[in-house]
């Protein structure tokens, strides 16, 4: 069992000390009621009195740790869950600006060149052209596929959200919640650790040494990001969908690559030889794609 992950469950059962402490407690009112009333206890009741605390603590830290995995809150629509996927594969290839007008079409409904660049770009304080408006709109309909022309015809068209996207859309320009916004705090010094794993090769990680360095490297700092990792998903259950989705992929992402790495470093070190060099290279990589997906995840946490 890797030390790594002995340490979160004892971190997860210290939050239970008072229920760990019941058992000695109970243990000691029993040799005093012994002593006192001069009865015999079976030594075996004294012993299941004293790691009976130890278990109940166990018990509910487990419905802790689970409750942290379970289900997003609310029924889940599996169509939407299935659509999921592609949806963010399309919010993806959008520019900040984009972005941003998109964000404001799910507010409003619908609009037009004239009214985007009348009411939207006039609140910002920027002068765009209808033109420039229009193409704007065409750009983000071709280029993702959520918006639909309710108007044709006309030199200028209006843009509706398409109804199978409508949820996904709602859900994604919703304004951060008091909670995620902490998240998004906590996770900017993970996210910064991670980040710096990489910053002596800026052309990437092309050699087994280059691997095995930065595996090194990310696993004596562990300590440090499993703790900044358990701070945001300590709070996931009370954030929003969309951040409670990007933590729970974060973690995920995480703890497949520090598994594969504790893996490669059980016994303090990492031994290569020519028959497991392949083999090694090949899951070090799988820890490289794995961070990185992890980053991509809490990267979604700051838009």
């Amino acid at each position: 069992m890797p030390w790594r992950d002995i340490r979160l469950y004892l971190q997860a059962l210290a939050k239970h000390w008072v229920t760990v402490a019941v058992g000695p407690a109970a243990t000691l009112l029993l040799l005093f009621a012994e002593d006192v009333f001069k009865i015999d206890i079976p030594r075996s009741v004294l012993g299941l009195a004293g790691v009976a605390g130890v278990f109940v603590a166990g018990f509910k830290a487990w419905q802790d740790e689970h409750t942290k995995v379970a289900a997003p809150k609310g029924s889940v629509d599996p169509e939407l869950e299935l659509r999921r996927p592609q949806f963010e594969k399309k919010i993806a290839k959008l520019n900040p600006e984009q972005e941003t007008v998109l964000r404001h079409l799910v507010q409003v409904g619908d609009s037009d060149a004239m009214q985007l660049r009348d009411n939207f770009f006039r609140d910002q304080g920027k002068s765009v052209r209808a033109h420039d408006a229009r193409l704007l709109l065409l750009d983000i309909a071709e280029t993702t596929g959520v918006l639909e022309a309710t108007e044709r015809g006309t030199a200028s068209p209006r843009y509706a959200i398409k109804p199978v996207w409508a949820k996904l859309l709602v859900e994604w320009a919703a304004p951060p919640t008091a909670v995620d916004k902490k998240i998004a705090d906590k996770a900017r010094a993970l996210r910064r650790t991670l980040a710096a794993s990489f910053d002596d090769w800026p052309a990437g990680l092309n050699k087994l040494d280059d691997l095995t360095t930065w595996a090194g490297n990310l696993l004596r700092g562990f300590d440090t990001t499993d703790r900044a990792l358990k701070e945001i998903v300590d709070l996931r259950p009370e954030a929003s969908r969309r951040v409670e989705r990007a933590v729970g992929t974060a973690r995920d992402e995480y703890d497949a690559a520090a598994d594969i790495i504790n893996r490669l470093f059980k016994k303090g070190g990492l031994s290569i030889d020519e028959h497991n060099r392949e083999a090694v290279g090949t899951q070090l990589r799988e820890a490289v794609a794995h961070v990185k997906e992890c980053l991509a995840a809490l990267d979604t946490l700051f838009t």
